[in-house]
């Protein structure tokens, strides 16, 4: 219920992606997308982030965070196309 988990299969898992959200408290309404893809598919994860971009939309969240392992220019373009911003610590 906390963690929704797609996996991505060419033959063998070649990606995945999590939505995870807090049920309780002050961060109910806030979600984390973290999405690891192996080298090879990287140029067609693209679909792998727009579904579960799209499950926090039925689930009530009302912001959402996306980790990224590396800052390739391919990631960051997918990302920003589904709205996100880059935020630096």
């Amino acid at each position: 219920d906390r963690e929704t988990v797609m996996v991505a299969v060419a033959g063998r898992i070649v990606g995945d992606a999590v939505l995870e959200r807090q049920r309780r408290g002050w961060s109910r309404d806030v979600g984390e997308i973290r999405i690891v893809a192996d080298p090879v598919f990287r140029r067609r994860g693209h679909r792998l982030a727009e579904t579960i971009f799209d499950l926090p939309r039925h689930s009530g969240l009302e912001k959402l965070f996306a980790l990224m392992v590396a800052d390739g220019p391919g990631s960051i373009r997918v990302f920003k196309q589904l709205g996100f911003a880059p935020k630096r610590p």
